[in-house]
């Protein structure tokens, strides 16, 4: 199956929906194995030694060999820092500009930079368990795979999801097997672009886009844990709700934590059912938006306001630094690796199209939001620089 979505439409949580269902028959003999390609930027072969080592024991007895010795995710990013830091300040010293195009791997200082052949290896090895232990199984074993499209952009990428579809070609056959993909759009399009083939041929995956919420969803979303507690909510709050915070799940759900905290804090949450004026819901909101762009650096909100200002119409990279230089905001060289944090950020605040290769606001209410309340005086200096 492959769930594709933009970032905060609900991807990660129906994997662990799906996650929370394999496991739930303790009398199976079913097994789950689930990983995040997120926590594993720096080196595809402990993604996975992360999957061999979550097989069960007779899977195979080989997880050291798979493992080796991983260093904590913490101490990449600090020697990582530190030799960025260290190389540039010797550029600096000898009279050259600061390197900051080139990927700088700690690996290759630390010893654990993983040659290709090496790491097809270790796909083969998880692969052959994988079809081995399907026969010992009475029920079925669940893949889950968080943001595949992770490793589009790392050294080895396409070894490993070669090896991933060749594991489905291979068990196409068998029932036991279940594989579950989370992607987004434009990352979905660069590992194809990989193959220059659809890698996620309907032959061996059930495509399942997800969508922001239909109304009917959305107002599940915002009554129903309230019922789970003996509350009931006036339509006309939910609805209003709805219509203020918008229909996708993450910026739906926040607004609903600020609505239930006021709530709770002013003792309402005996009446029934319960009323609240459109005016308080919509600070309320606001406030959740508020708590979100306050979460971005100071660059990272510049470039949030230039894409809300012009949404919506996205906008290249070659646009954004054009404008960014023009206001003398951001340095260019910031401008991609402020990008690359808001696509990658918690808030999923920004999407990429890989049909316009520009960028946009993922949410239009958090864009409303952000012309409306925070672009303040430098609103018609950015207008002018549209």
């Amino acid at each position: 199956m492959l769930i594709v979505g933009d970032g905060g439409i609900g991807k990660t949580s129906l994997l662990r929906k799906f996650e929370a269902l394999a496991c739930g028959v303790p009398e199976s003999r079913g097994y789950c194995l689930s990983v995040d390609c997120g926590d594993f930027l720096y080196d595809l072969s402990e993604l996975v030694g992360e999957m061999y080592a979550q097989l069960p024991e007779y899977a195979g007895k080989n997880t050291k060999q798979l493992l080796g010795t991983p260093l904590s995710a913490t101490a990449k990013v600090f020697f990582s820092q530190l030799l960025q830091g260290l190389r540039d300040g010797v550029s600096v010293g000898v009279g050259f500009p600061p390197s900051v195009s080139v990927e700088f791997s700690p690996g290759a200082f630390l010893g654990r930079e993983e040659h290709p052949r090496n790491l097809l290896k270790r796909c083969a090895l998880l692969c052959d368990s994988i079809v081995a232990l399907l026969p010992k199984l009475d029920g079925c074993l669940t893949i889950l795979i968080d943001q595949l499209g992770k490793v589009a952009d790392q050294p080895g990428g396409l070894i490993l999801v070669r090896s991933l579809f060749e594991l489905v070609k291979r068990a196409s056959d068998n029932s036991r097997l279940l594989i579950v993909v989370a992607v987004r759009p434009e990352r979905k399009g660069k590992l194809e672009h990989w193959f220059r083939e659809d890698i996620f041929h309907p032959q061996y995956f059930t495509r399942f886009p997800l969508y922001p919420l239909d109304t009917r969803s959305a107002r599940q979303v915002v009554c129903e844990p309230a019922a789970r507690q003996g509350i009931t909510l006036s339509d006309a709050l939910v609805d209003q709700v709805v219509a203020q915070a918008g229909r996708r799940p993450y910026f739906l759900q926040l607004a609903c934590y600020r609505i239930w905290e006021y709530l709770a804090l002013e003792r309402k949450l005996r009446e029934r059912p319960i009323e609240m004026e459109e005016d308080r819901i919509s600070k309320l909101v606001q406030a959740s938006h508020q708590a979100i762009f306050a979460d971005f650096e100071p660059s990272e909100q510049f470039i949030l306001k230039l894409l809300a200002l012009s949404w919506p119409m996205p906008l290249t990279v070659l646009q954004i630094k054009e404008k960014t230089e023009a206001s003398g905001k951001i340095h260019l060289i910031d401008v991609d690796k402020s990008l690359g944090l808001l696509i990658n950020h918690k808030h999923r605040p920004v999407k990429f199209s890989d049909i316009q290769k520009a960028f946009s606001v993922a949410h239009d209410l958090f864009a409303d939001y952000i012309r409306r309340y925070e672009c303040g005086e430098e609103q018609l200096e950015l207008a002018v620089l549209q």
